[in-house]
């Protein structure tokens, strides 16, 4: 963060300060090549997204000139960032995976270098630290999505400022029992950047309002209900349910295999149709003696010849073939 260092943790910081930089920069490169920028547009969205949150976060912490105006290397940064996306776009969207893991770590490294300044300038201050902070980490992607006419994208999706939120909270306690600048900066980057891998990795998002009172009353009488399904229901009637069941289907497969016995038993005057060839013998001579029912069976004998004697139709028991000759 300064150009003279008078300790190590501070080239330490400035160091991820500037990797953070060109992290979110190559976002910001993205999403204008995303919306048919050109290349003044590409580096002039790669700049803000790399430095607006820093810029943001000094001027409402009252800094005369924030540091991206001091030191101009956050800004070369950012437009070499942006000439080499515009050049290689069509061989590094291949590794855009790769890149959202530098977002990642991106976000870790801002949220601390934030967190680190107001720490220097105001102490062990609770609100001023996870203000900074945040404004750090999410205010340069709050400003590239508003440039191209969307809604900021931590606004309705992605397990992001959260990440931010609570690498902050970290960063705080950890400084407060240790008192120990380094230590509570590698725990908050990991911790962020930790969070939100996993969150990419699982697709975590925050829950929303999807409706009126009256989807929120639902969904507490649905809760109810669910909570007494799996205390009770589970329990206690799911057992006795399945065994009802499963006496169902023994009684059931009992009486189609009583049924299918009785069927085999019948005389041929009622189960004329259960051999196909002798049956279409005995259509053909109900044909030639002009048997009143002839025509309404021989069509449906020839298609469907074994649905007419599961249907158990009265027919069967009035009908009276001559035999064979």
């Amino acid at each position: 963060m300064l150009v003279e260092f008078s300790t190590p943790i501070e080239a330490f910081i400035y160091i991820l300060d500037l990797f953070g930089t060109m992290a979110f920069a190559v976002t910001g490169a993205f999403k204008a090549i995303e919306n048919k920028a050109d290349i003044v547009g590409i580096i002039i969205l790669a700049t803000i997204t790399g430095v607006a949150g820093g810029t943001i976060r000094d001027v409402v912490l009252g800094k005369p000139l924030p540091n991206s105006l001091i030191d101009p290397s956050y800004v070369i940064i950012t437009v070499i960032t942006g000439v080499i996306i515009f050049l290689l776009h069509s061989r590094l969207r291949k590794h855009w995976n790769l890149f959202l893991k530098f977002d990642a770590i991106g976000l870790g490294v801002f949220t601390v270098i934030g967190a680190t300044f107001a720490y220097n300038l105001f102490g062990m201050n609770l609100l001023i630290i996870v203000l900074a902070g945040m404004l750090t980490a999410i205010g340069g992607g709050i400003l590239r999505d508003i440039f191209v006419n969307q809604t900021p994208i931590v606004f309705i999706k992605e397990f992001y400022a959260t990440a931010s939120f609570i690498g902050v909270i970290v960063f705080y306690f950890v400084l407060m029992f240790s008192d120990q600048l380094y230590i509570a900066t590698i725990f908050g980057i990991v911790i962020t950047t930790g969070l939100r891998l996993v969150a990419m990795k699982y697709n975590w998002n925050l829950p929303k309002v999807r409706g009126s009172r009256s989807f929120v009353i639902s969904s507490v009488f649905r809760g109810f209900f669910l909570y007494f399904f799996k205390r009770h229901f589970l329990h206690t009637q799911l057992p006795s349910l399945i065994s009802s069941f499963d006496n169902f289907g023994k009684l059931a497969h009992q009486q189609v295999t009583a049924s299918s016995s009785q069927i085999n038993e019948l005389p041929q005057s009622k189960h004329f149709f259960s051999n196909l060839s002798t049956s279409n013998h005995q259509l053909t001579k109900m044909k030639d003696h002009n048997h009143p029912s002839c025509d309404l069976l021989v069509d449906c004998r020839l298609h469907q010849p074994l649905h007419l004697i599961h249907l158990n139709l009265p027919i069967f028991d009035m009908l009276v073939f001559p035999e064979s000759e």
